[in-house]
């Protein structure tokens, strides 16, 4: 990992399995999150307006921590949160982390290792994180099914997808109920689930206890085909889905999809296209994946709703039509 000087050569041995032999995730998180305090303890997130705290850092039972939002869903890596926040490459961000931790210095190497050791046994004492969640699902008012009805989206489809509306919900142990409003869960299996209320703020709007791994509308998918997108929620997926195109999506636009998911994927599809949100946030994420990945990407123009959900509620299912020809055949 060193060379003769004690040093790491940033062009060969600057990799992440290199700098974690020497920091871990909680030091990672601790100095790029100031508001990040004890693992578990929710905070503001520093990445979008939030008002109220609903963000962790959590322990995920294989010991790992990560960040999670849970109005939005997203799930973040250190190295992945860094790069977000400050709109850098995976490269980059290692680079960053290697000159703000000294890690090119051998005065650092003695410290920083015991600091390690010290820091690990602090989180084999903490208990993984596994939030439980539980719905009572009721069968579809009218109002609910107006809902998805502007988006296109019938019952058939809803029951399809796992999609119920719920009466009230518990995240450990405390009940929330569901007055009012309209709310809906997105079941996944084991006890598994993506929270909706539609007319709540950002910050309430979504709970989840969903794991990166599960990838919303595989179970759904054909086996095989010519055209695969890669879309951003289970909602947009039920408007193509509605529309005759096989879609999936993971739990957000910064949740990368399985490791194996693409290699899988491009042995059953002719052709993947990722189709995320036209705004800075969603173009910067296609753009990676779509270099990592080896596969194309698409939005919609900037003066328009920022994805085919509100694309189709703002002009109607003719109009959605004729885009998805465009996007998709030109």
């Amino acid at each position: 990992m060193f060379n003769t000087r004690g040093h790491i050569n940033i062009d060969q041995d600057l990799t992440l399995a290199n700098i974690m032999m020497l920091v871990t995730n909680y030091d990672l998180f601790k100095h790029y999150i100031p508001s990040f305090k004890k693992v578990s303890k929710p905070f503001c997130s520093e990445l979008r307006e939030d008002k109220r705290p609903s963000c962790v850092v959590a322990k995920m039972p294989s010991g790992m921590l990560i960040y999670k939002d849970f109005s939005t869903g997203d799930k973040y890596t250190p190295v992945r949160y860094i790069q977000d926040k400050f709109g850098i490459s995976y490269n980059k961000a290692l680079k960053t982390i290697a000159s703000d931790f000294k890690l090119r210095h051998k005065n650092n190497l003695e410290e920083l290792l015991s600091r390690k050791k010290t820091i690990i046994e602090k989180m084999d004492q903490i208990p993984s994180s596994n939030y439980d969640i539980k719905i009572s699902s009721i069968p579809y008012t009218r109002n609910g099914l107006m809902y998805w009805q502007e988006y296109g989206i019938s019952a058939l489809t809803l029951e399809k997808f796992g999609v119920k509306q719920i009466s009230h919900f518990n995240i450990e142990s405390v009940q929330y109920p569901i007055t009012k409003e309209i709310a809906f869960a997105y079941c996944f299996g084991n006890y598994k689930y993506k929270l909706l209320r539609p007319k709540q703020d950002r910050a309430r709007k979504w709970r989840s206890n969903a794991t990166p791994d599960i990838v919303q509308g595989k179970r759904q998918l054909a086996s095989n085909g010519e055209l695969l997108i890669i879309t951003k929620s289970l909602k947009d997926v039920m408007v193509l889905h509605e529309l005759g195109y096989n879609s999936i999506a993971p739990q957000s636009e910064n949740t990368e999809l399985p490791e194996k998911a693409i290699p899988w994927l491009k042995d059953r599809w002719d052709n993947i296209v990722i189709y995320y949100d036209n705004d800075e946030a969603g173009i910067r994420a296609a753009k990676r994946y779509s270099e990592k990945w080896g596969v194309s990407y698409v939005h919609n123009d900037m003066d328009k709703p920022k994805d085919i959900s509100d694309y189709y509620k703002k002009y109607g299912k003719a109009s959605v039509i004729e885009l998805l020809q465009i996007l998709f055949t030109t």
